[in-house]
């Protein structure tokens, strides 16, 4: 799968580079820093993975390859098992919606997100204020080195400047 897909155009390569870049930037930050519009990023993103309904970074870089969440019993065999299902629930579909993962392991939206809440606070990470909601798996996932953002950025840039000789900053 590649990063920027040769049927999209300068500007959809523009955009998909600042989120592989800045992964946790907002949608009005990429319109600003691409000079289009907010709605921009969806179409960039199913230009990558054009087969998918959801069409948020964590299925992005899921499906590029990027989020790899490690089987449960590894690091995990103080975890409850219900905190245990939802990370099973994560590996199985790490850019699921909450009410996917909700509807597959029959509990209620808010119970998952209490869930979700106990899971960040067990690994000993704390919601960073001024995040937006939708980024918290997200920087999760980067907390634990489950997301490699740095493998993303690094790949980003060399696929960039090979199509367009330099990199934007």
């Amino acid at each position: 799968m590649e990063l920027f897909p040769k049927k999209a155009t300068r500007l959809k390569h523009d955009i998909l580079y600042t989120i592989y870049t800045n992964p946790f930037i907002t949608q009005q930050e990429i319109a600003n820093r691409t000079h289009s519009s907010k709605n921009m990023q969806a179409h960039c993103i199913s230009a990558v993975i054009p087969n998918e309904a959801n069409r948020s970074r964590v299925k992005l870089f899921t499906r590029l390859g990027y989020i790899k969440v490690p089987p449960v019993d590894q690091s995990t065999t103080l975890l409850p098992n219900y905190l245990k299902q939802v990370i099973r629930a994560w590996r199985h579909d790490p850019g699921a919606f909450d009410q996917e993962i909700a509807d597959y392991l029959n509990i209620s939206k808010k119970t998952l997100h209490g869930f979700n809440t106990l899971t960040y606070s067990h690994f000993g990470y704390k919601h960073i204020e001024g995040i937006a909601p939708q980024f918290a798996r997200l920087y999760f996932f980067w907390y634990m080195s489950w997301f490699d953002k740095p493998r993303l950025d690094l790949e980003a840039r060399i696929a960039y400047r090979k199509l367009y000789g330099q990199v934007r900053t």
